[in-house]
């Protein structure tokens, strides 16, 4: 590469306006840059929201190590640590307290509010804290002693919202054990830099460093919350509201109370409060007499807690997992009753100093590095739907009892046992503790195999995650392997599934064995298995499945070789047969395997070729996803033919696009563009799909795409996959969108104005829905810029007929798109129903409207009178688009979705007596009324009886094409019947096309087949 050189002219180096070594030193550290994004998994595009938000973990954390020790140190040398018992009653109730007002307080207040204002707020309280503190009053040390654990789990709850709100799903999965060890940090950082402050600041004004953090936390905050749009989730049917903490904690006790292991867990939670505190006294004392100074206590509490912190957080780096693969997570639970089991018997036989230090070293080590992953964990054969639930309920009813309980016996403890007795009352609470864990450990074995046997594999094992995070448990790896030798095949299946994940070399045994399993979907999971624990011993037992009767077990078999021997010319010997596999899903599976072993495979290449020109749908699908998953050069011209032939099926069509996209993406790029326009939703959301993984690449074609008549919905749907657009072409498109919706809802006002008949209605409902199609893509352009999940539901529930909803909607629109108010101010006014007066209809702008389907509307209303269904012999289309109007089934369809209906029915004549349809005959088409009548008629013993009368406007027979079975009636013409006729194989392929369409078919379908049930009983 040709960059930079120190050796060139000064004058260049002037000219090109840059140091004459920076093209090297940018080559040097781009690189650097991009592998330490991908070592934190942060991807493209997130590094600014990454930063900040690691920024607002790093200081709000840090400033709370700091501030914690100091009040912690005020508290114990001014006012005294024998009052801790007491502190400890305080604390397990003001954590309640504060558990049920924060919750209140989100409910009530807008979250942007709360999560900008509150990191304001609290510094305000320790600026005026610090200035109390000048008055030496006794009372303001056990009051920030309380303060500070109140303060700490508001602001926990505001920054890991603030990192909620700006991550997504996805995303949170990935970065919050990042932002998770951005606090461990700022923790260490805090204890370490502790003493340093001390010295030069002095105990107090700790305080005042707490505050200035959080202002930093405070201005980033904003910076990160500037482009978002916090809105709460609207519902679909309903605006129930969100269930309340204590309502939360009630259903979390329900399911408590039912579980073996949880109710164990609540249990043992009461006792790892008591054994916390139990320990947390005798530490702060020995601390406080060990070192008088405030400047040597600080010191020492700092140091203590940023290296047990750092510690905690290394093992649980390097060495939690391994002890959760090695020994279970349970087990590794268990391990903390030990710890305080040891601790207590030594303190019993020599409370000194030094010992009580390494004992409370080891719960912080042990707790945080190991216990508190371990415990998140465990919680994992809960239900999703239940989890929150649960930890609400541990956390609020157990946890905080066990904290009161703490204070209490250490408050009669202090006045009448002496330590060494209250170090037996922590001996036995740590026995005890050590019980209920070992009975809790036998509900989570159970909790497992429950859980395999209900078909859970995700109990079992995590998504990777950077720092650590939980991936293996011993005992739910020992769960699945049993589960391959489960009679119940479900279980068997599931079971592989699980050890496919896990990818552990210690499994392959027993997966080979399953590949003689009676169930072919047992042994095609286990294929699938081998192939993900890159088991290479197995490659002759995997060669051997290869003759297997079943398809999906030789497909798997075939994919396990190519994964585990993808270069190795031996491939051949064993792949070649398969070439002629009466499955073309295997043979072309099999075809790729060879090509990416051997690019030259004359007859793998044929095959696919072959396959994609001439096979059954089926096969050419599969051909055609093979030529991308090659990358078939050869072939792109052949995959552009089918992208472009609108007479192929619409899965051949997007198949076509993604290989074309494989084969060479810069190539395909102006083929998507091009078609991107085309009718069919389906293609369309796949080219979209496709343009938007192609990153900014593609920015700017889009956005001048956006402008492109009939490009604008894919368009649009493309740039939801990428990041956020520039604002300026985007806010222009949102703005002639407003105005095309505004345009055309003063259109149809003027035709609603006229005394109008069928045409005119038909007319003013097109114009509607071209209203409806600007202004939602108009929306759908905003959320591009804020709040885009927000922006999805407020699109889809403003399509609901319910007008109380759409009001909700309407007033919720307001405050999701409040930056860009102005721009979607016209459209607020049309939904909210404001009166505008109508002007007279404007004829000719209608006659020339750039929309196809408007001009013919409106030149038919120019022309139409009543639809009269006596004349003409046969109905045009739009006299058909009239009729299939008032039928019940296409009633709630729009004018386009009419017209597509009307285009696939033809008109069949019936004359009296004409049986239109048989009693048992395999249907294959529905017919709709236009004139006349038919009778439904049932055989019952042996005689004809009429069961109901269908006249204009109703429809018969169209239960048979929907479920394809015989025909449950006799439809017979009562005089002369005119209907027209939709076949079966178009109506199935207008759904395909038009999904709308389906699902208002389908809602009166449903209706209807329940009458029929009825009538067949009766």
């Amino acid at each position: 590469m040709g960059g930079l050189h120190c050796d060139k002219p000064i004058r260049q180096i002037a000219r090109k306006g840059r140091p004459p070594c920076q093209g090297r030193i940018r080559t040097e550290i781009l690189p650097t840059m991009s592998r330490l994004m991908q070592f934190l998994s942060i991807k493209p595009g997130e590094s600014r929201m990454a930063s900040l938000t690691i920024g607002v973990m790093l200081f709000t954390s840090m400033g709370a190590a700091l501030g914690g020790t100091g009040i912690e140190t005020l508290f114990f040398t001014r006012f005294g640590v024998d009052y801790l018992p007491y502190m400890f009653v305080g604390l397990g109730i003001t954590s309640m307290i504060m558990s049920f007002g924060v919750t209140a307080l989100l409910s009530r207040v807008p979250k942007r509010i709360l999560y900008i204002a509150i990191p304001l707020f609290v510094s305000g309280i320790l600026v005026l804290a610090r200035f109390a503190l000048l008055t030496r009053l006794a009372w303001l040390y056990p009051v920030l002693w309380l303060g500070k654990e109140a303060l700490n789990i508001l602001i926990a709850i505001i920054v890991w919202g603030v990192a909620g709100a700006v991550c997504d799903t996805r995303q949170a999965k990935r970065l919050f054990p990042l932002f998770n060890a951005s606090c461990i940090l700022g923790q260490v950082i805090g204890g370490f830099v502790t003493g340093l402050l001390v010295l030069f600041i002095g105990i107090e004004n700790l305080l005042l460093v707490w505050a200035g953090t959080l202002i930093l936390a405070f201005s980033l905050s904003r910076t990160l919350l500037a482009q978002v749009q916090i809105t709460p989730t609207l519902g679909k049917k309903s605006r129930r509201r969100q269930p309340t903490l204590l309502r939360e904690m009630q259903r979390g006790f329900h399911y408590v109370r039912t579980s073996t292991l949880m109710t164990w867990i609540a249990f043992s939670t009461i006792f790892f409060s008591i054994l916390y505190f139990s320990l947390s006294l005798p530490f702060s004392r020995a601390a406080a007499q060990q070192y008088l100074s405030e400047d040597a206590l600080a010191s020492f509490l700092g140091l203590f807690n940023g290296v047990s912190t750092a510690m905690a957080f290394l093992v649980s780096l390097f060495l939690a997992n391994k002890l959760f693969a090695r020994f279970g997570i349970m087990a590794c639970i268990l391990a903390l009753p030990v710890v305080y089991l040891l601790g207590f018997s030594g303190l019993i036989l020599k409370p000194v100093f030094t010992f009580i230090v390494i004992f409370r070293f080891m719960q912080i080590l042990w707790l945080s590095g190991v216990g508190n992953p371990a415990w998140q964990a465990m919680f994992s054969v809960v239900p999703p739907e239940k989890r929150d639930q649960v930890r609400a309920f541990i956390s609020g009813v157990p946890e905080q009892a066990g904290t009161f309980m703490a204070g209490g016996i250490l408050i009669i403890g202090e006045q009448t046992l002496t330590p060494r007795q209250l170090y037996f009352i922590g001996l036995i609470a740590a026995v005890c503790c050590l019980y209920i864990i070992h009975r809790a450990r036998r509900g989570y074995n159970t909790a497992l195999i429950d859980a395999l046997h209900a078909g859970h594999p995700h109990f079992f094992y995590s998504e990777e995650q950077p720092f650590g995070g939980f991936h293996q448990d011993a005992a739910a790896v020992e769960t699945a392997l049993t589960g391959l030798r489960d009679p119940d095949p479900i279980v068997r299946r599931a079971a592989a599934e699980i050890l496919g994940h896990l990818s552990l070399p210690d499994s392959t045994n027993a997966l080979v064995d399953g590949l003689s399993d009676v169930d072919s979907q047992v042994r095609a999971a286990c294929l699938n298995a081998l192939s993900r624990s890159k088991a290479t011993p197995a490659l002759l037992d995997i060669a051997a499945s290869l003759s297997d009767p079943e398809a999906d077990v030789r497909f798997e078999a075939v994919s396990a070789l190519s994964t585990l021997s993808a270069s190795s010319r031996g491939l051949t010997r064993y792949l070649a047969p398969l070439l002629d596999d009466p499955d073309a899903r295997v043979s072309t599976r099999a075809a790729v395997s060879l090509l990416m072993a051997d690019p030259e495979h004359e007859r793998a290449k044929a095959h696919l070729r072959q396959t994609a020109a001439f096979g059954d749908v089926d096969a050419r699908l599969h051909a055609i996803n093979a030529m991308g998953e090659w990358r078939d050069s050869q072939a792109f011209d052949f995959l552009c033919a089918e992208l472009y032939d609108l007479s192929e099926s619409a899965a051949i069509r997007s198949a076509a696009a993604r290989s074309l996209v494989s084969v060479n993406p810069s190539r395909a790029r102006a083929h998507l563009f091009e078609v991107l326009d085309d009718k069919n939703l389906a293609v369309t959301n796949a080219l979209a799909h496709l343009l938007g993984q192609m990153g900014t690449s593609a920015h700017e074609s889009l956005l001048a795409a956006l402008f492109e008549k009939g490009k604008e919905d894919g368009t649009l749907t493309a740039l939801a996959y990428m990041s956020t657009p520039p604002v300026k072409p985007i806010l222009a498109f949102a703005r002639a969108e407003v105005s095309r919706a505004v345009e055309y809802n003063a259109l149809m006002r003027g035709v609603q104005a006229s005394s109008g008949n069928e045409a005119m209605r038909l007319l003013a409902d097109a114009l509607q829905k071209q209203s409806d199609v600007h202004g939602m893509r108009a929306l759908r352009a905003i959320g591009l810029l804020g709040e885009r999940g927000a922006m999805n539901t407020t699109i889809e529930n403003l399509q609901t007929s319910d007008a109380s909803q759409r009001a909700n909607v309407i007033e919720a629109l307001e405050s999701i798109s409040a930056r860009w108010r102005d721009v979607i101010h016209p459209l607020m006014k049309l939904w909210e129903g404001e009166h505008i007066q109508s002007s007279p209809i404007d004829w000719e702008r209608l006659l020339t409207d750039d929309n196809e389907w408007i001009r013919e509307c409106a030149a038919f209303a120019r022309n139409h009178g009543e639809l009269n269904m006596d004349t003409p012999a046969v109905l045009s289309l739009m006299d058909r688009i009239l009729f299939l109007k008032g039928v019940p089934l296409f009633a709630s369809l729009s004018p386009a979705d009419l017209k597509q209906v009307a285009s696939i029915a033809t008109e069949e004549t019936f004359q009296d007596g004409d049986v239109i349809a048989y009693e048992g005959e395999q249907g294959d088409a529905m017919f709709v009324i236009i004139s006349g009548e038919v009778r439904v008629c049932l055989m019952k013993d042996g005689h004809e009886v009429e069961v109901a009368r269908r006249s204009s406007g109703e429809y018969v027979g169209e239960l048979s094409i929907i479920n394809r079975e015989p025909r449950i009636a006799t439809l017979i013409a009562a005089g002369d019947v005119r209907t027209l006729c939709i076949d079966q194989k178009s109506f199935e392929g207008l759904i395909r096309e038009r999904p709308d369409v389906s699902l208002v078919v389908i809602r009166v379908l449903s209706k209807r087949l329940k009458e029929a049930i009825e009538q067949k009983t009766n």
